[in-house]
């Protein structure tokens, strides 16, 4: 039989709010730059943004 861990269990509320609150932040971080540094750099600005955001969800990242 499987052993039941963390990682098996579905997220709390509070845990997508975390997540949501990451996400919203990252795009409002991500606008700012865009807004300060124009359109060329849109490209470079959006993949960090992803990148910094797939790494915070990453399975494993608790422990």
């Amino acid at each position: 039989m499987a052993k039941r861990t963390d990682r098996n269990r579905p997220p709390t509320t509070g845990e997508r709010l975390i997540e949501l609150a990451a996400l919203l932040s990252l795009l409002a971080i991500c606008a700012g730059v865009f807004l300060l540094t124009g359109p060329q750099t849109f490209t470079s600005v959006t993949g960090v943004a992803v990148g910094l955001y797939t790494l915070w969800r990453r399975p494993g990242r608790h422990g």
